[in-house]
């Protein structure tokens, strides 16, 4: 699994045949050929058959599901949820030939050339420059306090625990809490980003939150702040992924956005979601070191376990946000034991499966290299999702539409 969705298996085909296509929509090559020119089915040279070209599996299913929408609306709607159409439109992020873009902009370069802040002012107000609010100091004060209260949990709860706790008492404490113009929103959102940021370190980010986290983390490797900041963005946003959904959906309810941004993190714990993190570290703890690597996948395959930080499955291709990342951790830490590591453990799943390191596998090796304890990728994907938490959120309440599909009977009839 990854840490958004469930990643792709090596059951699944990415690519077909062109009679693979033809015999699963029903059509005629002609009208295949016409599909490609019109940018519906991608298509490119078989590197099998160098005179042959295959077709990207996705856009064949998205075709299915279109055909069966048109034919039976009510079925297809009972599926429309599990990796169907979109269900809600959304100008935040998008992603498009397996490269993800927020509001128009390349993550990668993003991560690589941004701060963190600067891509939250990008989600929030569709404006790099435009910034975000200062922390104040009233929010601060009450942040403080719940931080002090909250001490003697540190030990028994992680990071996005203790904030799902604080969330509510935040809440209750915040007079704003119930305004939903944008600007009070932001504040929220600052709130929530300094209180995590507190959660996590002990104190707030006033110099930025991925300085706050190196100078924390790995005093003196100040050159690894850019290697968090890249984590940050990288997490930020991914679409209508669960955790997402979830946000706007109680956002659609006009509930505060401290109540939003709970349940978000509620979603991001799951096995499927975020905490697939924790099972990624397993498989790294696991191999323990660069020799033990391909006979520990080929095992784990051998009793029929997934491969836990390898493959996505809305990127065919290999995920280029794990690969962004491990490259940029290469490029500012230099070479390294964890490193090492990685790469073996890489060309382990290379050859045994095909699938390339997710984002997981990525913030997994990050918090490797600063030396941090397990639960701690989990606490990095979190903190960057709550900027496009709030996005979703803000766009939602501005929708202003509540969501609320209806149920399709399945059990018994009640008999009079």
């Amino acid at each position: 699994m990854s840490g958004d969705e469930s990643a792709q298996s090596g059951a699944g085909k990415s690519f077909l045949s062109s009679g693979e296509v033809v015999e699963r929509l029903g059509i005629s090559k002609s009208t295949l050929y016409a599909y490609v020119s019109r940018g519906l089915i991608r298509s490119e040279p078989d590197p099998d058959s160098p005179r042959s070209r295959r077709y990207r599996a996705d856009d064949v299913e998205r075709l299915l599901q279109r055909q069966r929408m048109r034919a039976d609306p009510e079925t297809a709607s009972t599926t429309a949820l599990d990796w169907g159409s979109p269900v809600l439109e959304s100008g935040i992020s998008t992603i498009i030939d397996e490269r993800l873009s927020y509001r128009g902009h390349d993550a990668l370069e993003l991560a690589r050339t941004r701060t963190f802040e600067e891509v939250v002012s990008l989600l929030w107000n569709d404006d790099l420059d435009v910034g975000i609010p200062a922390p104040d100091s009233a929010s601060a004060a009450a942040r403080n306090e719940l931080l002090q209260q909250s001490q003697s949990l540190e030990r028994t709860l992680d990071a996005p625990a203790r904030l799902q706790m604080l969330l509510p008492a935040l809440e209750q404490r915040d007079p704003g809490s119930y305004d939903f113009r944008p600007e009070m929103l932001h504040k929220t959102g600052v709130n929530t980003l300094q209180m995590f940021t507190a959660a996590m370190v002990g104190t707030e980010g006033h110099s930025g939150i991925a300085r706050t986290l190196q100078a924390h983390w790995a005093p003196g490797k100040s050159h690894l702040s850019r290697a968090m900041d890249a984590a940050l963005i990288l997490s930020a946003d991914h679409e209508l992924n669960i955790s997402t959904f979830t946000v706007r959906c109680i956002a659609s309810a006009r509930a505060p956005l401290y109540s939003a941004l709970t349940g978000g993190l509620s979603a991001i714990r799951g096995q499927k979601h975020g905490g697939a993190t924790l099972q990624a570290e397993a498989l790294v703890n696991e191999v323990a070191s660069p020799d033990r690597a391909h006979s520990v996948l080929r095992n784990r395959l051998q009793r029929g376990d997934s491969l836990a930080g390898f493959g996505h499955r809305l990127y065919p291709s290999g995920d280029p946000r794990g690969e962004t990342l491990l490259e940029i951790i290469r490029e500012e830490s230099g070479d390294s034991q964890e490193l090492e590591l990685a790469e073996a453990i890489c060309r382990a799943a290379q050859d045994l499966t095909d699938l390339k390191p997710n984002l997981d596998f990525g913030l997994v090796m990050l918090t490797r290299v600063l030396g941090r304890e397990q639960g701690t990728a989990l606490a990095l994907m979190a903190l960057g999702r709550i900027a496009g938490w709030v996005a979703h959120a803000c766009e939602e309440y501005e929708r202003d539409q509540l969501i609320r599909p209806r149920a399709r009977h399945a059990g018994e009839d009640v008999e009079d």
